[in-house]
């Protein structure tokens, strides 16, 4: 027996190696009419593999696991599709497939709602994941695209510097009730293109880009009219053909958390990978790629999974309007 997911590679529906807290093959088996029991077992396999949880961390789980029933067994994948969620990143080594909800990733972190799905290669709900600007981005008048209107594009570099060492976030606190077992980790630098796209393969993820290159492709996505870049330009959001409203992330960074909620995961409920997820698939990121029980990853990285885009030694009248112009409408907007 086998299916044919998104990454359209045929695989068989049944992994040996990957113990589910949910019944993978059965959609009507993971509703909420036996959601509790199920989150029981996931509470019981960490509680006996990482200590005993507080009340409230055990009602988180139990929560969570519900809201995400509908996204476990044969039909997770479509029904995930069916309620917003699309794919953040390729098949990755110890990931499976992101896939978030494009409308929501600027929300704040909610425990027991989350933005992000890791689906494996078999099509299966592995794990939830969270995330949250690292910086303040969109914050009207102190965010990163609120204060570059009037910076010369020859200083735009060192704005970008200087903004992220004086704008740093902490991590949501939504996990606290778990104490130290919920330790997250971030992304930095980051370029995602091809967002919309159904086949997960045709997404780009690229991360830890220098800050030359990083803020060039900002330069470029915002003046070239094929690149609908989140969160630098506005967007209607009232047509739902045109879903996904954007089809290029690119943030600074971002702290980011899982919660593997759907199999086992014997370093941890919060383990950043799981070894039997997608093991021969390519790896996230050649610098941190098995950042395994949640770690921060080490601040000089060097980039690898995004091409170096073309520096632009000089940058066009029209296309530095363009980018003032769209932070304008971005700011008019956030007032």
């Amino acid at each position: 027996m086998s299916i044919s997911f998104i990454t359209g590679m045929t695989l068989p529906t049944y992994a040996a190696d990957l113990n589910y807290f949910y019944n993978p093959f059965d959609t009507a088996a993971n509703n909420s009419l036996n959601a509790d029991s199920n989150a029981l077992n996931v509470i019981n396999y960490y509680e006996a593999l990482q200590g005993d949880l507080s009340t409230e961390a055990e009602t988180i789980i139990t929560e969570t696991f519900s809201n995400l029933s509908d996204y476990m067994g044969s039909d997770g994948v479509d029904n995930a599709i069916a309620a917003g969620f699309r794919p953040f990143t390729p098949i990755f080594k110890g990931h499976g497939v992101h896939y978030v909800k494009p409308l929501n990733i600027l929300d704040p972190a909610v425990a027991t709602d989350p933005l992000g799905l890791n689906f494996d290669e078999h099509g299966n709900l592995v794990a939830a994941f969270y995330f949250q600007e690292q910086y303040l981005v969109n914050r009207a008048g102190t965010g990163l695209y609120s204060t570059l209107e009037g910076v010369e594009s020859n200083e735009l570099l060192t704005h970008y510097q200087n903004f992220k060492e004086n704008n740093t976030t902490t991590a949501p606190d939504i996990f606290e009730d778990f104490g130290s077992l919920a330790s997250w980790h971030t992304h930095n630098d980051v370029k995602i293109d091809n967002i919309g796209s159904l086949d997960s393969e045709e997404v780009i993820f690229g991360q830890d880009l220098s800050d030359e290159e990083w803020v060039n492709a900002l330069l470029l996505g915002l003046s070239n009219s094929e690149i609908q870049l989140a969160v630098y330009e506005e967007f209607d959001t009232s047509d739902p053909s045109k879903y996904p409203f954007y089809n290029t992330l690119m943030t600074p960074g971002f702290h980011m958390i899982h919660m593997w909620l759907g199999a086992e995961n014997h370093d941890g409920l919060f383990a950043g990978t799981h070894d039997n997820v997608a093991p021969n698939a390519v790896d996230e990121h050649g610098g941190h790629g098995s950042h395994g029980k949640g770690e921060i990853p080490p601040e000089s990285q060097d980039p690898t999974s995004v091409p170096e885009p073309s520096v632009l030694a000089m940058l066009a009248t029209g296309g530095w309007l363009g980018l003032v112009s769209a932070f304008k409408r971005r700011l008019n907007k956030a007032k």
